[in-house]
C-alpha cells in the first residue's frame, strides 16, 4: 500500500503565516510546520532552531529541534516530524482543544495563539490516519 499525505489542520492567519498539522497514512508520522511572515531567504539556515507547541495550556512539545523550509510565498516555514506515541499524543490532544493552540516557531520572538476552533474534528482525523 503506497502511503499518501492527508492534511487535516490548517490554521491561517493570513497568507504569508499559520499552523499546518498533516499526517503520512499507513505511517505513525505527524508533522507540524509554522509558517512565519519571515522571509526564508533572510534567515541564517545553521542556527539551531527550537519549536514547541501547547494546546489549551497544556505543552506537549518543548524546544524540540526544528529544520526550515520556505513556503510558495517564499515565507520560511519551521517544521518538526513527530513519531510514535508523541505524534499520537499531539494529535489526541489536538482532538480535545477547546480554546487555542499556540505554537512557539524558534523563528519569531514570541510565541504564537491560534483559535482551536476546529481542532477537534482535525485531530479526530490525525488520530485516525495516525492508527491507520
Amino acid at each position: 500500500m503506497e502511503s499518501r499525505e492527508i492534511q487535516f489542520a490548517n490554521i491561517k492567519v493570513s497568507y504569508f503565516s499559520g499552523l499546518f498539522l498533516s499526517c503520512r497514512e499507513g505511517k505513525s508520522i505527524l508533522l507540524v510546520k509554522a509558517i512565519s511572515p519571515f522571509n526564508f531567504a533572510d534567515m541564517p539556515k545553521s542556527y539551531p532552531y527550537k519549536m514547541s507547541f501547547a494546546v489549551d495550556g497544556d505543552i506537549l512539545f518543548k524546544d524540540r529541534e526544528a529544520l526550515l523550509s520556505s513556503n510558495p510565498y517564499g515565507k520560511v516555514a519551521s517544521y518538526t516530524i513527530l513519531d510514535g506515541d508523541v505524534a499520537q499524543n499531539v494529535a489526541q490532544k489536538f482532538s480535545e482543544a477547546r480554546k487555542s493552540v499556540a505554537v512557539r516557531d524558534g523563528i519569531g520572538a514570541g510565541t504564537e495563539i491560534h483559535s482551536a476552533r476546529g481542532a477537534s474534528s482535525a485531530g479526530r482525523k490525525l488520530l485516525k490516519c495516525l492508527l491507520k
